[in-house]
């Protein structure tokens, strides 16, 4: 895109070359105004209409939203361009206003100028010459040092009337072409300028501006030519001829470029008029070769315009077939990349549960077994310490009844208990019975239960109390899940949101903070 844009005035066909490229792929919101920015003006350059390309409206909102500046300018006259094409009279008003304000604020005199020039020069495209000539005023008035305006001015306003304005802007053109030294110019006003005379029949201020030209430059067919013309119009044949033939003497080069007058076969003809005007015959065969040659030309320019657009139609539909193709393969590849991201997914889910059922299975075999062998080690301490503790939950449990039973069948009878647990098939809630652990939590810990009834009993649920009792008695994350038949996870989140109703730092003890 950028490149596009660099290129764009120097080497339209390449640009437009890019510009097709990049419409087959997804862009962004800036990448789509300029890309509808470039297309509009690839058409302007290429002498086209711009009555189909509405998308320059997408370029403008996005560039005022983004108050990008450059390329607002640059659109709102590829708006006012579009507009013009269309024929919408009321939006191109609101828009010029738009855009003049935008000048205002900005403080942008060049832009208001070329504001009114592009608007100047869409209205002479159409001929509507009067509002083309205000415009051309209204751009005087902001780049007055500009020739070519008061020349446009000059030449639009020779279609509206015939009177001493157009003198006005003309002399003022030739006058700041001269200032900058610009002979081309000055040679291309001057010659217009005879000829708009010319045509108001003021000959000899034609031949005075034609004589001028000789100052300018000494090799060129303008001078002898207008003045043959001039004469002509006067009906003084043999000043006439004299011109001719000197303009015939001076003729050299390419006629391709050149008006049919200023031409070989052109200056053949008025010889031949100048001829017949003094008796001799007219020879017909000029005008008859040159409209052969014009025949010639025009099916020769037929054929190659056929060949081309036979070809532009092969390449494009052989690049229709290549991206079918293309997107055929891209949606081949799509499908087999999204079965086979399925099937790794499922098999990943799959194979992920597994191991996680695996694992609460082992944890929570290692937490019953730490369970036990806490009591066994500690059963003779009593109140001393937390074993205690332990060892009454596990009684409440009755996995110390089990183990105190036929001692024959203790291990067999202590994990199927176990693995009823850890699947969930007793509920622990109908085994412990926490009045009573309450009063053993007390008398272990220093009162600890009634300290988090009394302080937080109406911001903690009963289940949130009994975590805290665990935590108290020094039970592990792991012994916790077991014991509350609850993941490890869910033991966590249920801390994270003790944690945050006590008001506490995530990583503050919990213990620690309802002992202070």
């Amino acid at each position: 895109m950028t490149r596009a844009d660099f290129i764009i005035h120097s080497h339209a066909d390449s640009a437009g070359y890019i510009l097709d490229k990049i419409a087959d792929n997804e862009l962004t919101e800036r990448e789509e105004a300029d890309y509808w920015r470039l297309r509009t003006t690839l058409h302007i350059l290429q002498r086209k209409s711009t009555v189909e390309d509405s998308t320059i409206m997408v370029s403008l909102d996005f560039y005022k939203k983004q108050d990008m500046q450059k390329e607002l300018k640059d659109t709102y006259m590829l708006v006012l361009n579009h507009l013009f094409w269309k024929g919408d009279k009321s939006n191109y008003r609101y828009y010029m206003e738009e855009a003049l304000k935008f000048a205002e604020n900005t403080n942008d005199s060049l832009f208001t100028y070329n504001i009114f020039r592009s608007a100047a020069k869409d209205f002479y495209i159409k001929n509507e010459y009067r509002p083309a000539y205000n415009y051309y005023k209204k751009a005087a008035e902001y780049n007055d040092s500009d020739p070519s305006v008061f020349y446009e001015a000059g030449l639009t306003y020779c279609h509206i009337a015939d009177n001493d304005t157009i003198d006005y802007w003309m002399q003022k053109a030739i006058a700041l072409a001269k200032q900058q030294n610009d002979t081309s110019k000055i040679l291309h006003y001057y010659r217009n300028y005879a000829d708009i005379q010319m045509s108001a029949k003021k000959y000899d201020d034609a031949l005075s501006n034609i004589r001028n030209i000789k100052r300018y430059t000494s090799n060129t067919l303008i001078e002898p030519f207008m003045m043959a013309m001039i004469y002509l119009q006067k009906h003084k044949p043999d000043s006439a001829q004299y011109y001719l033939n000197k303009t015939a003497e001076l003729h050299s080069g390419d006629d391709t470029n050149r008006g049919f007058l200023a031409t070989k076969r052109g200056l053949s003809f008025l010889r031949s008029l100048m001829d017949y005007g003094n008796g001799d015959s007219f020879n017909f065969s000029i005008i008859g070769q040159y409209t052969d040659s014009l025949r010639a030309a025009q099916k020769y320019e037929m054929i190659k315009f056929e060949e081309q657009v036979l070809a532009k139609q092969k390449l494009s539909e052989q690049n229709q077939a290549l991206i079918i193709k293309k997107q055929q393969i891209q949606l081949l590849l799509l499908t087999i990349l999204f079965l086979i991201s399925v099937i790794g997914i499922v098999t990943y889910i799959y194979i992920k549960r597994k191991k996680d059922k695996i694992s609460r299975m082992d944890e929570k075999m290692e937490s019953l077994q730490q369970l036990l062998a806490d009591v066994s080690d500690d059963l003779k301490k009593n109140r001393e310490n937390s074993s205690y503790f332990k060892k009454v939950l596990l009684q409440q449990l009755g996995i110390i009844r089990l183990t105190a039973s036929n001692p024959t069948n203790q291990n067999q009878e202590m994990f199927q208990r176990i693995l009823k647990i850890t699947n969930d098939e007793i509920p622990v809630d109908s085994l412990i019975v926490w009045e009573d652990l309450y009063t053993l939590i007390d008398s272990l810990y220093d009162n600890f239960y009634t300290r988090i009834q009394k302080s937080f009993g109406d911001i903690l649920t009963e289940k949130e109390i009994q975590l805290c009792c665990l935590l108290c008695a020094n039970f592990t994350t792991k012994e916790i899940s077991v014991i509350s038949q609850q993941s490890i996870r869910t033991i966590y989140q249920r801390k994270t949101t003790i944690r945050e109703k006590l008001n506490m730092q995530q990583a503050e003890d919990i213990v620690e903070f309802i002992n202070k």
